[in-house]
């Protein structure tokens, strides 16, 4: 006859081969018996997430990629490269399916730009590519003045409030006031 065992393999398996030891049990009408098997395991394929970035400039940008295996299961070993315009911009190690790095992007901004993020495995996890877009777009403003009443020869103080699209105050840059553009 046959025994059969249904039984999952966890994810944290990390060798290729594995020995399987089976023994039957005597009983009244037979004597016990033992075998051995191997199991081998194949290599799991990945997918490569990879968000869209659309920002403000600032001197660094997080850069993520996620990794996990094709039962979404996240990736414990491994190194994602970051390449944007051609250009290798960062190399990371992944960390429980996750690989992020501060991208130095020194207050650019960008055009709609792809970012591919090339995921390196080993013999267990098979490597991939995933891609995602990068923006950096400066934020709109609005300045606000107000009307002055003065007589000519009368010292005036000019004033004017400067918020962002978010309403927030706009605390670096210059301002330059004229009078008839002059």
């Amino acid at each position: 006859g046959n025994a059969v065992l249904n039984y999952t393999l966890p994810s944290s398996l990390y060798e290729k081969t594995y020995v399987i030891n089976v023994k039957d049990n005597e009983t009244t009408y037979t004597l016990s018996s033992t075998n051995r098997s191997t199991l081998k395991l194949t290599q799991l394929k990945t997918k490569v997430y990879v968000p869209n970035i659309s920002t403000i400039p600032s001197k660094n940008i997080a850069m993520t990629a996620t990794i996990v295996d094709e039962f979404n299961n996240a990736v414990s070993d491994g190194v994602v490269t970051f390449i944007k315009d051609n250009k290798r911009i960062g190399v990371i190690n992944v960390s429980n399916g996750y690989a992020k790095f501060q991208y130095p992007s020194n207050y650019e901004t960008s055009t709609l730009t792809y970012i591919y993020a090339y995921y390196t495995g080993d013999w267990k996890y098979a490597n991939s590519v995933g891609n995602g877009t990068y923006k950096v777009t400066k934020i709109g403003t609005v300045a606000m003045s107000s009307a002055v009443s003065a007589k000519p020869n009368d010292r005036i103080n000019l004033t004017v409030r400067l918020l962002d699209d978010n309403q927030s105050p706009v605390t670096d840059g210059n301002v330059t006031f004229s009078i008839n553009n002059k």
